[in-house]
């Protein structure tokens, strides 16, 4: 009930909802990031809409969240906790609202914030499905880049971040891994790229 009285109020109350959500952040989360660890699929189904539709109204202040998250270093972080959902749990209905959450999250926060995570999971984890899915955030991140070529020349190491964990990727034992790894690969050495990429890719 709580998690959806919190989707009605930002749904209904957007303005007001982004100052509180920042003032109160330290509570919120942590609240959230509980519910969506329950044992109780539909607690955990409830608020991972909540984190959905907080992502789609309230970009910014899910951005900085994630941004203060460490991705997959934390454990308990609110990405990592989707992450494990999306690639383990046994409810069907878990495991699509929490890819639909995964998605939400790229379309609507910097790609920026959602790189250096999904990059790391994608090359280090040690769970075989989490690795799929951050191939998948991976995939994702690349796709929604207005400026791909900025992307991965500005992020200090990303262009060569990227190819080494695709380069993994291609020999996954996860179907998932292998298939957005190519995927990847091919996005970013495509035809066309701009002459700094194809400088790199010459001298790399």
């Amino acid at each position: 009930n709580a998690m959806n009285e919190l989707r009605r109020l930002v749904t209904h109350h957007v303005t007001d909802c982004d100052a509180l959500l920042t003032k109160n952040s330290a509570i919120i989360f942590p609240a959230i990031i509980k519910a969506i660890k329950s044992p109780r699929s539909n607690v955990s189904k409830s608020a991972i809409m909540t984190v959905r539709d907080l992502f789609e109204l309230l970009p910014r202040p899910m951005g900085t969240e994630l941004g203060k998250d460490a991705g997959l270093t934390n454990m308990n972080g609110l990405l990592m906790v989707l992450l494990t959902k999306a690639a383990s749990n046994d409810k069907k209905f878990v495991v699509d609202e929490a890819l639909g959450a995964l998605d939400s999250m790229c379309d609507c926060v910097e790609a920026e914030i959602v790189l250096r995570p999904a990059l790391s999971g994608a090359a280090e984890h040690k769970n075989p499905k989490v690795r799929g899915r951050c191939f998948v955030l991976l995939r994702s991140v690349v796709a929604n880049a207005p400026d791909l070529d900025g992307l991965l020349l500005s992020c200090e190491g990303a262009l060569s971040s990227v190819v080494v964990a695709c380069d993994r990727g291609t020999t996954d034992n996860t179907p998932e891994a292998r298939e957005c790894a190519r995927e990847v690969m091919c996005a970013v050495f495509k035809d066309g790229r701009s002459d700094k990429i194809r400088a790199w890719m010459e001298g790399a």
